[in-house]
Order: C-alpha cells, then structure tokens, then sequence
C-alpha cells in the first residue's frame, strides 16, 4: 500500500502544477466569461488528465490507478457541465488511445463519464462551494470504487488497490479544495489591488494612468484601420468656489456626482476618466469632430440642468467647459491630440466659460483655433 502511495505522489505533484499553471494563464483574461472558455478548458483538463493516465500505477488486468477524476471535478464545479463533460470524454479517449480497446479500457472510460456527468450536475446545484467539493468527492469515489471492485478479481490486490485510493482520493480532494480556495482568494485580492491602480477612488472613473494607456490604444486602432478618435477634455467651473463655499466634502460628493453623470450619458465603448481635481476627459473611440461636438454640447447642457447637492443636502448649480479634438483632423498621435485639446479648453475658459470649443489642426508654426460647436 506504500509503494503505491509513494507512486500516486506524482499525480498529485501534476494536479497542483496544473492548477497553479492554469491560474497563471488564466487570472489576467476574461476566458471564464466566454462560451468559447468551456471548450478550451474542457481540452485543457483533457490533457491534464490524460498526462495523470500517464504517470498512475498499473495493477493487475491491466488496471491503472491514479486521481484523472480530479481534472473533471474542476471542471463540473467552477466552470459548467459541458466543460466536466469534454474533459471526461477527453480523458475517455485518451484512456482507450494510449491503451488499447478492450473490456477494461471501455469500463474505465464508462467510469469517466459517469464521473463528468455526477460532477457537472453537482456544478449546477445552488449550494456553497465547500458542499459541492464534498458531493462530487463522495460521488467520485462510490464511482470509481465500484469500477475498482468490479475489475479487480484478486481480493488481496482489491483490498490493498481500494484503501491506497481512498486514502490518495481524500488527500489530494482537500489539497485541491484548499488550493482552490486559497487562488480564488488570491486573486479576489489581486482584481481589487488592479482596479486601484487602475481606477479614481473618488468618482469610479479611469484615471489618468488608465486615461493614457486607453487614449494611445485606440490611437494605434484607429491608425491601423483608418479610423478616427475623438477627445473631450472638460474642466468644471470655479470649483474651488464650491469648496470654499460649501466646504471639501461636499466638493467631492459634487465631483463624484459629476463622474456618474459622465458614466451614465457615455456609452459603453467610451473611456471617461478624471484625470485630476475637476479635470475630466472622455475617449470617442470611431467619432468624427462633429460628432464630437454634438455629444460635448449634449453634456454641456445636462450638466448645466443637473443639480447637484452638498454634504448637508443643499443645491449647487455647475457648469463645465469642454475642449474637442480629432485623431487624425487636429493631431498626429496621443500625446498631441490631448495638449490641443487642453489648448481648446483654455480658450473655452477664457472665453467665458461653460461652453464647448474645438480645436483646429496644429500644426508646426500655428497656433491652436477654436470655432463654436455645430449643433
């Protein structure tokens, strides 16, 4: 019974490689929200528990004993049934492939999916996850035990083959189950630490990080396809009036409000950020200036009819000033089209305020012009 427990220890060196490997691939993508995830993962545990096929002990009548069922019960609980399934039938395949048709081989791939469809169903049950470990583990081994009692003649072999699984099955069940929840916090941690870097704390909005790397991206898009990216570059005006009026906090309760109402008038394919104080900026990825311009002027206007209120709820009336500029109509790359749009701006502020200017094309030896919107 040592001697297969020692042998057994590889798979259970694979099974958290593989689950520490598959962590890496997939924390940084969004595969797990895709229909096309289920198929990819359903391959991939294929392979890894075709490569535990591989390095299991082989018994008598050409019996082989190692954990392939952990793989399909991953894949039933934290993915979906179909995946459970795909893996199952994978590892099936592999099993008959690797070692032949015959009676054994066509129970042990009956076993398998048996074992993807228990785990799959126990994956849909509305139940906390600790349970749904604790069903498809007992389901797993009254599945794969009978295999085992139904292939193995030998009652000294069937003894010693069952208690070295069971004993093997439980260990490695747990150290999946608490590896598993020790990544899934992990990386709970890991999205909110990248949120934060990614996001302003105030309003939710991107920041300016997150402004530069969004703007660039889209410039590179719309340079490869032939498209356009517009920039409004907005400012709110005499905030500091608000502050010293109203105090800070309700300041920020102002410039939080402000950033909702930016989300919430943009669509989704639109970057927003704030991008310091009461400096905020929307991306128009695919926007023509006139386009542009309409939208800002549309904004302009909601924001002069908004109320917004302080921290001891009284009213505060706000106006903003926008800057409009075009990839490629007023500038060449990310880093110009955001100072036009800035000099647009500043000549919206200096010509009174609370309206919308775009800039015209800068170009070397001119300075930036701005003309009213067309609306």
């Amino acid at each position: 019974m040592l001697n297969m427990l020692r042998e057994l220890f590889v798979n259970v060196l694979i099974i958290i490689a593989s689950i520490s490997l598959g962590n890496m691939i997939t924390r940084d993508r969004d595969i797990v929200v895709k229909k096309s995830a289920d198929l990819m993962l359903g391959i991939l545990c294929g392979i890894f528990g075709s490569l535990l096929i591989i390095y299991g002990v082989k018994v008598s009548d050409g019996v082989v004993v190692d954990f392939r069922c952990i793989p399909i019960l991953l894949m039933g609980i934290y993915i979906s049934f179909s995946s459970s399934m795909i893996t199952s039938v994978m590892i099936g395949l592999f099993r008959i492939t690797y070692y032949g048709v015959n009676s054994v081989t066509l129970a042990a791939f009956g076993i398998v999916i048996a074992c993807g469809i228990c785990c799959g169903l126990i994956g849909k049950l509305k139940v906390s996850v600790v349970k749904k470990w604790i069903f498809a583990f007992l389901c797993v081994a009254v599945i794969t035990s009978s295999g085992f009692v139904f292939l193995l003649h030998e009652p000294e072999v069937r003894k010693t083959v069952l208690l070295s699984y069971m004993i093997g099955l439980t260990v490695i069940t747990a150290i999946s189950y608490l590896l598993m929840h020790y990544i899934m916090k992990s990386n709970v941690t890991y999205y909110h630490m990248e949120s934060a870097v990614s996001m302003d704390f105030l309003t939710g909005l991107h920041n300016l990080r997150s402004f530069d790397y969004g703007l660039n991206s889209a410039i590179r898009y719309a340079k490869n396809t032939g498209g356009s990216v517009s920039l409004l570059y907005m400012d709110i005006d005499r905030f500091k009036m608000v502050n010293d009026v109203y105090g800070h906090v309700s300041g920020d309760y102002v410039l939080r409000d402000f950033g909702r109402l930016l989300a919430q008038e943009s669509r989704e394919t639109d970057l927003v950020s704030r991008n310091g104080g009461e400096e905020f900026s929307v991306v128009l990825a695919k926007c023509d200036i006139d386009t542009a311009m309409r939208i800002a002027e549309r904004l302009r206007e909601k924001v002069e009819q908004t109320v917004f209120f302080s921290e001891d709820h009284q009213s505060i009336r706000i106006t903003v000033s926008i800057g409009v500029a075009n990839y490629p109509l007023n500038a060449d790359n990310a880093e110009e089209l955001v100072l036009v749009a800035d000099k647009a701006l500043y000549a919206a502020k200096q010509g009174g305020r609370n309206r919308v200017l775009a800039a015209e094309p800068l170009r070397a030896g001119t300075d930036c012009v701005t003309r009213e919107p067309m609306i």
